[in-house]
């Protein structure tokens, strides 16, 4: 039997679909975020409690950075990599007041080397973070504003879908503001929004998306 239903009903399925996409992606980047905290704390025995503040901003930093360090230190323990991953992350963009019992933990442990190394990718990967949140219209001063914008990331690819589909048009905005998740401003968000629209639009000449390596829309 077919069933027919309003075009109000219809935007009404379109935005809570998109609301639900949105808050199972930022959900899943909060729960790794705390799984990887609450194992860096066992590991290095100082409390990153703190962390868990920007939600799912951290999940989506500490990410490609665990997967980094596990793909090259595939002998080290998950609780040794998620210490090494909290401790680059603190020092890198928090500038970590624990830095020398981050320090001193890790000579003990013999991973003075391991920590250099993911020093060293982490703040690549805050100077990458600047430039995308840069073309997203974002401006950021600090380690703190990447780490506070960075919920952007692993919604990205919904916000785009929602933009490149023209039934979709701008009705399912109202799902990505009413998300819990989302911690901007709906001024901000916007802005952000209206950025990504004009950039898209000004590439609909061209039949293949530029994407980087992680999938993540190069426009630039």
């Amino acid at each position: 039997m077919k069933v027919v239903i309003t075009e109000e009903q219809y935007k009404r399925v379109l935005t809570e679909s998109i609301k639900s996409e949105i808050e199972d992606r930022l959900g899943s980047a909060y729960d790794f975020a705390k799984d990887v905290i609450k194992g860096a704390q066992e590991q290095l025995g100082i409390s990153f409690r703190f962390l868990l503040t920007y939600g799912a901003g951290i999940g989506s930093v500490i990410r490609p950075i665990t997967d980094y360090l596990n793909g090259k230190y595939s002998e080290m323990s998950e609780t040794e990599i998620q210490g090494l991953v909290i401790a680059a992350v603190s020092i890198v963009f928090f500038n970590a007041k624990d830095y020398l019992k981050i320090y001193k933990k890790n000579k003990e442990q013999g991973t003075l080397e391991e920590l250099s190394d993911a020093v060293t990718f982490t703040q690549k990967l805050k100077d990458r973070l600047s430039r995308i949140l840069d073309v997203l219209g974002v401006s950021v001063y600090t380690g703190l504003d990447i780490i506070a914008y960075s919920f952007l990331l692993p919604i990205l690819p919904a916000i785009l879908n929602v933009l490149q589909n023209p039934e979709m048009d701008m009705v399912a905005l109202e799902g990505l503001l009413s998300s819990s998740f989302i911690t901007a401003s709906a001024v901000v968000l916007k802005k952000i929004i209206e950025k990504l629209s004009e950039k898209i639009s000004s590439k609909n000449s061209s039949d293949d998306e530029d994407v980087d390596s992680e999938g993540f829309p190069t426009l630039e």
